[in-house]
């Protein structure tokens, strides 16, 4: 009864004997795929929710390194900019939603959201692990969904300026299991506040750094149409509350340094989350020789490989550009802002008084870019970011 129950269809084949039934069933089964299989075991899954640019990037080398490890990654963007970054790098993701433009997190990150669209797509496919950045009142709301179901999740925070007591990331850290931190400083921040955390580093640190040895700097000039007889500053632009006034000023101040210095040619980037109608008007009524918008589709960190030296507000640039070993200008950044690089000798602050002093002193040094990289160890900044932040998704996700 055994084997016409198996294959039916072998019957007459094998009435000749009972011997020969008996010795070829094993082969059988195997060649014909008449017996029961075991299912092929699925995947681990991640998904990775992101809002804004600085979160997408740092997770970005972290899914190439997980899907060489077999790991599916799922892309959950809340935000039209975010997912511009992950389509311009080739990445697949949940699509937004229809009217998602007209959300209020958008313009208010602070602002409860409407995530149910987001809560259905984890619960048709949910994931072993979610990982989110900390930088939107959606995502904490995502976070206690998670929680609620059962669902394992960490907190991915990639700013480098330690938590003030009330901001964003203090109030969604307790959303998620756990929390990840770029930095000894930051998790010191997140301690005082009585909130744990793990030091995980920011992956883009390592990135910047490579792109550094990888790019050809003669290749970003010529996108530029800049000369080699020319030295590169770039400013790397920014959003939000004060950026407009602190950015007129910075090229006001740059006016009298152009002129005097026939050399110098600054380039100006713009944020990822925004168009660059903001930097191209503040040019234009400017009105500096030798000044331009940095043209689309050049990353800052290839602008950053071409430059002199690197100048921004108070954007974690400063930051990532340090890393790769170059000279960093804070220019008037806010009194809350967290000078750690400037007290640890690898980055300068100025204002409108200062700045052309600070920049004829940093274009005079030729900073060791080993060096500076050495000094950011110590101060507690973590190397190879994207495959610790990888080793500790493989370590979260249960089985």
């Amino acid at each position: 009864g055994l084997i016409p129950a198996l294959c039916p269809g072998l019957i007459p084949v094998l009435r000749p004997g009972l011997t020969s039934a008996l010795f070829l069933l094993v082969a059988i089964v195997a060649l014909c795929g008449c017996g029961p299989k075991e299912p092929p075991p699925e995947e681990p899954s991640v998904a990775f929710v992101v809002y804004d640019a600085g979160e997408t990037l740092g997770l970005l080398p972290v899914a190439h390194r997980l899907r060489g490890r077999e790991v599916e990654v799922n892309w959950i963007p809340l935000t039209p900019w975010s997912a511009d970054l992950l389509t311009a790098n080739g990445e697949d993701y949940v699509a937004l939603p229809s009217g998602v433009g007209e959300m209020t997190h958008l313009e208010d990150r602070e602002a409860e959201a409407e995530v149910g669209y987001w809560e259905d797509a984890l619960a048709v496919d949910p994931p072993d692990l979610l990982v989110s950045g900390l930088v939107s009142a959606a995502q904490a709301q995502l976070g206690r969904w998670c929680q609620a179901f059962g669902i394992r999740s960490r907190g991915f925070h990639d700013g480098f300026q330690p938590p003030e007591p009330g901001s964003m990331a203090a109030r969604t850290a307790s959303a998620f299991d756990e929390l990840w931190v770029p930095t000894t400083r930051v998790r010191e921040g997140f301690f005082t506040l009585g909130v744990p955390a793990v030091l995980a580093g920011q992956p883009t640190l390592e990135a910047w750094r490579r792109t550094s040895l990888e790019v050809d700097v003669a290749e970003v000039r010529r996108r530029l149409g800049i000369d080699d007889d020319y030295r590169i500053l770039l400013f790397a632009g920014q959003y939000g509350s004060g950026y407009r006034e602190t950015l007129t000023a910075f090229l006001e101040a740059m006016g009298p340094i152009l002129s005097t210095d026939s050399s110098l040619y600054l380039v100006v980037s713009h944020h990822p989350r925004t168009d660059g109608e903001v930097e191209r008007g503040a040019l234009a009524r400017a009105g500096l020789p030798r000044a331009t918008l940095a043209p689309e589709g050049v990353p800052t960190m290839e602008l950053a490989v071409g430059a002199e030296v690197v100048l921004t507000w108070t954007s974690t640039v400063g930051v990532q550009a340090a890393f790769m070993g170059k000279p960093v200008v804070y220019y008037s950044p806010p009194a809350e802002f967290d000078a750690h690089l400037v007290e640890e000798g690898v980055a300068r602050l100025a204002d409108e008084g200062t700045l052309a002093a600070v920049l004829a002193r940093v274009l005079r040094e030729n900073p060791d870019a080993e060096a500076m990289r050495e000094i950011l160890l110590r101060a507690g900044y973590v190397v190879n970011a994207d495959s610790v932040v990888a080793e500790l998704i493989l370590a979260a996700i249960p089985g």
